[in-house]
């Protein structure tokens, strides 16, 4: 017997009416085998490796199409999905899928092709190797309407940020949505969302993020939706930020604190950073040009964008040849002109590279040869991994360099021209061997007094030491610093790697890097006196190690703040991938409690390896990191920045008092938070010379009353004081036109004025004191603050107690 005949589309799909298609590589058909409904529904037709099959019809949107579908496939390679206008829709399924129903909303007019697609990959198959839908229905939107808006609970409030989040429906007419927020239910500021646009009529999810708000500041919020129809708010939302913590990610750069940059099409690696006088930073590394690396240099607005002005669209390649040149360290000039270094392929061997730009990030051709220059020092590799600009103007660049049978620290200085200084060691190069193994120089600073300082590690390939080596101006070993200009540090039974340094005010010496515990690395710190002495006062006997957690954790860039707090970045493993790791530590060496949690900080980008490479402390105390982070792909530029400071945290608010006139009035609060600064204001307006932790008004007359309050900020964010009140007695203020009256009730009524008038406006600041025997000193008062109005320009006073009473005393107090 014949099988029988396959069931029209429309059957199968009970669509009665609808024209459909079908096409591919086999033709979908209607069966009874396999339903939802228990009648029939379609099925793909037979495929094979990388072939496709499809059904569609057309509908006329807008409307909601609802249908069921089934999948039995090898999972991960084999797909069943919808599709509208040739546009795939999220919500593929593969493997094993049981009927489900699923819906769309078509929200384009008109007509709309809807397309379900069955297609296999190259691999094997698995399972039946088809796909089931079953119970199409396209229902027509009914008539738009204004939008529907539902304000949602505020998430992640820090001292000057902020997430908040609703839902909106569009009722058929896309909306725009925004937040509205500020600290009173008038708003007065706007935030675009994500979505910015609404579509269909679904609930959907709408998030901001507000930054630049105030610490300890209430703030209220609310969703606003917009369609041709009408707008909609959503209900009040209240949230209150807290006191802004140094390690906080600062809101207000980049993307939550984060930048990444893409600069070519592989893989992409920043080294090191510094900021400019203008508060733009600048990154440099290198960058993969898909055949070897390029010098990159990336330049950011202080906001963490990339800057327009600079190279092109914020971004500079530089190559110096058709080897790979890599970048890894970038100093600014006075001038503002940029410098970059590291080395080069020569087609043999690496030489040292340097390159100066401009200020806009074209090669600067007064400096060297077309703004770059290539430096030998030794018969092989030759290395730059830091650079310093000298207060002269001079450039050195530390690194190493290999002599033929080990490798040596190398230091070389520039002119500012990029000629090698001949002043300078022999003809502007220096080499520094510490004996008997493999020297590395990774980084250099300049001292106040003009010695040169290069920080790196010695040894064997199983054993390395930190070590530290201190130049005079000319480049010769200065023999008052360690052991004949040189430092080398142990810090265990293994490998110790010193990867920058740090001179602090008082001329003593931060070095910091990591060493080998026996399983993994810690972070390791080490300071020296200015004579090369580890520094007993600091940590360990001059030794500081840090451990993130069980894995490795590096530090690669130490800076040191203003305050003498060091900050050392690098990176931490978290047990399956890397993150940034930030460490913060006091002057003598312990973990920094008002940092992060417990001194450190760890940030990461994703679920990729991010690593913090260098780390820069801005002008106003926040702290910017570079480094590079991966993207699921390859990697990319990555920049942090944090809150260096914690905002003022009002810890005792000044007091109201009430005191005579003539009297020294002192208020007084006291805050924590990081050098914050005062200013006094009195019934709202400033007072120029009030800027300090207490405010002193000497011999108080009448004048002074009022309402006194302090802001206290600083680089994260301000605080305002609650108002206190000063009220100042001035007794006997009645002056001429006083009249005292029996009231026909038998009550007595006092009439009088002050005399400038002042008092009328404001009766709260008036007491009037009674009493039926006056005896002088001994006399007993009772005080009255009710019955006070005004008739005709004068205070008038009804004493409701004096009813019958023959006499009565009274005086008046001006509060």
């Amino acid at each position: 017997m014949d099988d029988p005949p396959p069931l029209p589309l429309e059957q199968a799909l009970d669509t009665t009416g609808r024209t459909w298609t079908t096409g591919g590589d086999g033709n979908w058909a209607g069966q009874v085998a396999v339903t939802t409904d228990g009648v029939d529904a379609a099925q793909s037709g037979a495929i094979t490796r990388n072939q496709t099959n499809w059904m569609e019809t057309t509908v006329t949107g807008p409307g909601t199409l609802s249908f069921w579908w089934k999948v039995s496939s090898e999972s991960g390679h084999d797909f069943l999905g919808f599709s509208s206008n040739g546009v795939e829709q999220s919500g593929k399924i593969s493997g094993e899928v049981d009927w489900t129903q699923k819906s769309y909303e078509l929200t384009a007019s008109g007509p709309v092709i809807v397309r379900w697609s069955y297609s296999k990959d190259g691999g094997n198959s698995s399972g039946a190797d088809a796909g089931w839908v079953d119970q199409v229905a396209f229902v027509p939107a009914p008539p738009a309407s204004a939008p529907l808006a539902t304000t949602g609970a505020a998430s992640g409030v820090a001292g000057t940020a902020a997430a908040v989040a609703g839902t909106v429906s569009a009722n058929w007419a896309d909306a725009t949505v925004s937040f509205e927020y500020g600290a009173t239910t008038s708003y007065g500021s706007a935030v675009a969302v994500m979505p910015a646009t609404v579509a269909g009529s679904l609930p959907t999810a709408v998030s901001a993020t507000l930054v630049g708000l105030q610490p300890l500041t209430p703030y209220h919020y609310r969703v606003k939706a917009v369609n041709n129809i009408g707008t909609t708010y959503g209900s009040d939302g209240t949230f209150t930020t807290r006191a802004t913590l140094a390690g906080d990610l600062d809101l207000s750069f980049g993307t939550g604190g984060k930048v990444t940059t893409p600069i070519g099409s592989g893989d992409d690696l920043g080294k090191s950073v510094a900021v400019q006088s203008d508060g733009k930073i600048i990154v440099a590394g290198f960058s993969s040009n898909g055949g070897n690396d390029d010098f990159a240099l990336v330049r950011y607005t202080a906001a963490g964008a990339l800057d327009p002005s600079f190279g092109t669209g914020g971004k500079v390649t530089t190559d110096f040849g058709s080897g790979t040149d890599q970048g890894y360290s970038v100093a600014v000039q006075s001038d503002g002109k940029i410098i970059v270094a590291g080395y080069t392929y020569n087609g043999s061997d690496y030489n040292l590279a340097l390159v100066r730009y401009t200020t806009a990030g074209a090669l600067d051709p007064s400096f060297g040869t077309g703004g770059k220059v290539t430096t030998p020092i030794g018969s092989s590799t030759d290395v730059g991994d830091s650079v310093a600009v000298q207060s002269d103007g001079k450039i050195l660049v530390a690194g190493y360099s290999y002599n033929g049978s080990s490798i040596d620290f190398a230091l070389v200085r520039y002119t500012a021209a990029g000629a090698l200084d001949p002043s300078f060691g022999t003809g502007g190069k220096v080499t520094t061997d510490f004996g008997g193994g493999h020297d590395y120089g990774y980084s250099v600073a300049v001292q106040s007094d003009g010695k040169i300082l290069v920080a790196g590690f010695s040894g064997n390939f199983d054993s390395y030491n930190f070590a530290l080596v201190r130049y005079t101006a000319a480049g010769a070993l200065d023999p008052s610093f360690g052991t004949g200009g040189k430092v080398t540090t142990d810090f265990g039974s293994s490998t110790d790697y010193g990867v920058s340094v740090a001179v602090q005010g008082d001329g003593k010496i931060i070095v910091t890097g990591y060493f080998s515990n026996g399983s993994n690395d810690d972070l390791a710190l080490a300071r020296y006196t200015t004579a090369g002495a580890l520094d007993p006062g600091f940590g360990t006997g001059g030794k500081v190690i840090t451990a993130f957690g069980s894995g490795t954790d590096q530090g690669y860039s130490v800076a040191v703040q203003g305050d003498g707090k060091i900050i050392v970045a690098g990176y931490t493993a978290n047990g399956s991938n890397t993150d940034f790791a930030l460490v913060r530590y006091t002057a003598a060496g312990a973990l920094d409690p008002s940092f992060g949690t417990g001194g450190k900080v760890t940030t990461d980008f994703g679920s990729g390896n991010d690593y913090g490479r260098s780390v820069a402390v801005q002008s106003d105390g926040k702290i910017i990191v570079a480094g590079e982070a991966w993207n699921g792909s390859n990697t990319d530029f990555a920049l942090v920045r944090y809150e260096g400071v914690a905002a003022p945290v009002l810890t005792a608010q000044p007091q109201s008092q009430t005191v005579p006139a003539g009297t020294n009035v002192t208020f007084t609060a006291s805050a924590t938070g990081t050098s914050p600064s005062y200013f006094w204001r009195k019934d709202g307006a400033f007072l120029p010379t009030a800027t300090n932790l207490s405010l002193t008004v000497s011999n108080v007359t009448r004048a002074a009353s009022g309402d006194y309050s302090v802001i206290l900020t600083n680089a994260s964010g301000s605080v305002t004081s609650a108002p206190a009140l000063l009220r100042v007695l001035v007794p006997q203020r009645v002056e001429g036109g006083t009249n005292l009256h029996r009231l026909p009730d038998g009550r007595f009524q006092l009439h009088f004025r002050d005399p400038d008038g002042t008092l009328a406006s404001d009766l709260t600041r008036l007491e009037i004191h009674s009493t039926t025997n006056f005896t002088g000193a001994g006399t007993v008062w009772v005080t009255n603050t009710t019955g006070l109005s005004i008739i005709n320009g004068l205070i008038r006073f009804e004493d409701a107690s004096s009813t019958n009473l023959l006499r009565r005393f009274y005086r008046v107090i001006e509060k």
